[in-house]
């Protein structure tokens, strides 16, 4: 093994205070080369950035109380000779700034061409964590730990790991997951290949996937989220809103206290446990919703709709499908009217015998006859050509309830 090792002691300049450096060749034309940079009076207070372009690798960032920094810059190459290995790195320098008047340190390559092949770079920096970050990388990972302060991400083929930081944070990928956890602020992220997962955090998010899945877990905050080709599962979120929009995934949605909207192109939505005002549209798949408070707006193209345990202003209609709504009733709710409309299939409905409702009832369809409309509570019932009508009322019925189908039947029952 050849190893060499230096020591520097540098008064501060324009390029970074070097403290260590180290070339040591390893197995099988392998070398390792490592340097460290130090900076003792950068201050604890958010007042300095630290900015990384036009450099590739992987970046971890762990931040502390208190001042000082440490980046370190390691260095794996393989290369034929020692000659070679030391060509390669010095071709492919990297070079660290500590601007003072600007309160940066900067980090970047030598060369436009970046690295050369054979070099592979990981970045380990210590940081006070009241500190703002810009760290850019063309091909790695952004690992980032305990940071306070502004933080933009940029990497062109890696995966992030955001966890327990406080500000706002923006970070983008091409080609990789996203998992954030543990932070609080204005929080937007996309990756073009990849999943996002964002759980324990309270702020506003705003997060979007070209091809890839969406998970949000024991959230408070609002979330506007959207992926072209992937699924999105919410619970345990309080705010006042989240908007979920998907072109090829199901919308999963549980344990909710803010008002949804959600649209699907080709899939399923299941809503259980929601408390807020429901609007929800899907354009190939059925949709499922249990325990909502506040109101349920839903439509599908070609679906079912399956409601329980519904209180509160009812809207759902199906172009092609069945729809079965069993409704409660919370007399301090105010807002109510229950409207049930399918182009195509059949209407079941679960009503309570409290519950005052006004039924309007209608059928479609040169196959209609009377026994296509039952109902426990009395109705007056009338056929005209192709057509079958049913009115009346439960407890003086004030709240309206609009039942219409074409080739269907409608089934009403009571409690």
């Amino acid at each position: 093994m050849i190893r060499f090792l230096i020591i520097f002691q540098l008064s501060p300049l324009l390029f970074g205070q070097k403290i260590f450096e180290e070339f040591e060749k390893e197995k099988n034309n392998k070398y390792y080369y490592k340097e460290t940079y130090r900076f003792n009076k950068i201050p604890d207070n958010g007042s300095y950035t630290i900015l990384f372009e036009g450099i590739e690798g992987d970046i971890k960032v762990r931040g502390h109380a208190g001042a000082g920094t440490e980046i370190t810059i390691t260095r794996k190459i393989r290369a034929t000779t020692e000659k070679k290995a030391k060509r390669l790195v010095s071709d492919s320098k990297i070079l660290v700034y500590h601007l003072e008047d600007d309160q940066l340190i900067q980090v970047r390559s030598n060369k436009k061409n970046h690295y050369k092949r054979g070099v592979n770079t990981e970045f380990e920096l210590k940081l006070p964590m009241n500190i703002n970050l810009n760290l850019k990388t063309d091909g790695g990972d952004i690992d980032v730990t305990d940071i306070r302060g502004e933080s933009i991400f940029r990497t062109s083929g890696g995966d992030f790991d955001l966890k327990n930081m406080i500000g706002r944070i923006e970070a983008r990928t091409s080609g990789g997951d996203i998992e954030v956890s543990r932070v609080e602020g204005l929080i937007r992220v996309h990756t073009s290949g990849g999943d996002i997962e964002i759980v324990n955090s309270d702020g506003q998010f705003n997060v979007s996937a070209s091809g890839g899945d969406l998970e949000f877990l024991h959230l408070s905050g609002n979330i506007d989220a959207q992926t072209s080709g992937g699924s999105i599962t919410l619970k345990n979120i309080e705010g006042k809103s989240v908007g979920c929009r998907t072109s090829g995934g199901d919308i999963r949605a549980e344990d909710i206290s803010a008002n949804i909207t959600g649209q699907t192109s080709g899939g399923e939505i299941n809503l259980k446990s929601i408390n807020g005002f429901v609007n929800v549209t899907t354009s190939g798949g059925d949709i499922i919703a249990e325990k909502i408070t506040g109101s349920l707006t839903c439509h599908t193209s070609s679906g079912n709709i399956d409601g329980d345990e519904i209180i509160g202003l009812v809207d759902a209609s199906t172009t092609a499908g069945n729809i079965e709504i069993e409704l409660s009733y919370d007399s301090s709710i105010k807002e109510y009217s229950f409207n049930l409309e399918t182009q195509s299939g059949d209407i079941f409905t679960l009503v309570p015998k409290g519950i005052p409702v006004n039924i309007d009832a209608e059928i479609l369809g040169e196959t209609a006859v009377h026994d296509n409309l039952n109902s426990d509570i009395p109705l007056n019932i009338s056929l005209t050509g192709n057509r079958i009508t049913g009115v009346g009322q439960n407890q003086n019925g004030i709240i309206p309830l609009r039942l219409r189908t074409t080739y269907g039947v409608i089934t009403i029952e009571q409690e």
